[in-house]
């Protein structure tokens, strides 16, 4: 980090949580947890996480309508790995923009009501109120990070990563897909076992 002559520490501070989102995170997230000491908060940690769920799924069903607007039929072919991790079970994937941004959209609808129903759960059956708080602050960031709400929300040009298909980042398989050069190789050895 650049040092600025005569900053004060609170300025260099402030500008360092402004410079890194970890930072920002933690920091946003150790303020929340002071909520905790006082009992008389659940109601109101309850509250702000309903309110923030609620307006992610809004903002998701905005996408949506976005989607459906535009409803672009642009064809993008592709390759996809059909079981991730396997680079020998690449297929061809022929969809158009807006089918695409429509799987991906509900790709993300999906894992959010799952968080939802495991903070419920959490919540309802231990009391738990540090996830909920986790939630309310990371969720929405995470979902200001995809390209989905880039393109439609921020507007933000179609270059770089943003240009589709979107890659899906699984932390869980280092796989990746197969180049062209190996899905060639990959088709005429194929069909020199069914010429056989």
């Amino acid at each position: 980090m650049e040092e600025i002559p005569g900053e004060s520490l609170l300025n260099r501070g402030l500008r360092l949580l402004s410079e890194n989102p970890m930072i920002t995170n933690l920091a946003v997230v150790f303020g929340l947890n002071q909520l905790l000491d006082d009992v008389s908060n659940f109601i109101y940690v309850v509250a702000a996480f309903t309110l923030v769920q609620a307006c992610l799924i809004g903002t998701m069903g905005y996408i949506y309508l976005q989607i459906e607007k535009n409803n672009d039929q642009t064809v993008l072919v592709y390759t996809d790995l059909a079981v991730p991790g396997d680079s020998s079970s690449a297929e061809t994937v022929r969809k158009t923009v807006a089918e695409h941004d429509n799987a991906n959209l509900m790709t993300h609808i999906t894992t959010q009501l799952f968080q939802i129903g495991l903070m419920a759960f959490l919540n309802y059956q231990f009391g738990y109120l540090r996830p909920l708080i986790l939630q309310c602050v990371l969720s929405p960031r995470q979902f200001m990070g995809t390209q989905i709400y880039r393109v439609y929300i921020s507007n933000n040009p179609i270059v770089g990563d943003l240009v589709r298909p979107w890659k899906t980042v699984n932390p869980l398989s280092p796989g990746q897909l197969p180049s062209t050069k190996e899905l060639k190789a990959k088709e005429k050895k194929e069909q020199k076992k069914k010429l056989k």
